[in-house]
């Protein structure tokens, strides 16, 4: 089954399974295709964690990282590096070994399970400072240090027409 199918499934561990591969997932073409069923798969997963899962964080994080990623992409918002200092699994290390950021510097604190990182994007240069935590596992705290201005081209008549649309 594939990711949009997993999501449309109504089925908590497809959705959840959707979730993570969204988070992974790098192909914006592909992201892009998926995100045109956004409000679908919002009104699909509405309430598919309504438990909130058996762990000490949510089931619904990662959705909720999902759909904001979706949104991101839909908008064309930037670099999808910006979504680092919004879901605490981008591990550093993975995303160096991916080709996404590099490690320009690296400060661990054995005694404490802490590490602090400084990272590049090598799409489009940002800057960031990662604090890795652990707390019965392992988190990432990211900061952008050079976050942009976002500016967007959308006059307000063509806002309106998009929420009259959405609305129809």
């Amino acid at each position: 089954m594939d990711i949009l199918g997993s999501f449309l499934s109504g089925d908590p561990k497809k959705v959840w399974l959707a979730s993570n591969a969204i988070r992974e997932l790098r192909d914006e073409d592909e992201l892009r295709k998926i995100s045109e069923h956004l409000k679908k798969i919002r009104k699909e997963t509405k309430h598919v964690f309504k438990d909130g899962g058996p762990g000490l964080l949510s089931n619904s994080y990662h959705l909720n990282f999902a759909l904001e990623k979706l949104r991101f992409i839909k908008e064309a918002a930037g670099c999808q590096c910006e979504l680092y200092p919004n879901n605490m699994f981008f591990n550093p290390n993975k995303e160096a070994d991916k080709g996404f950021v590099v490690i320009t510097d690296k400060l661990e604190d054995a005694q404490n399970w802490t590490a602090d990182y400084k990272c590049e994007c090598t799409s489009c240069g940002n800057k960031f400072h990662v604090h890795q935590g652990e707390y019965h596992y392992t988190w990432y705290d990211w900061t952008n240090l050079n976050p942009r201005v976002r500016h967007t081209s959308e006059t307000l008549l063509q806002k309106v027409f998009k929420y009259v649309k959405g609305r129809l």
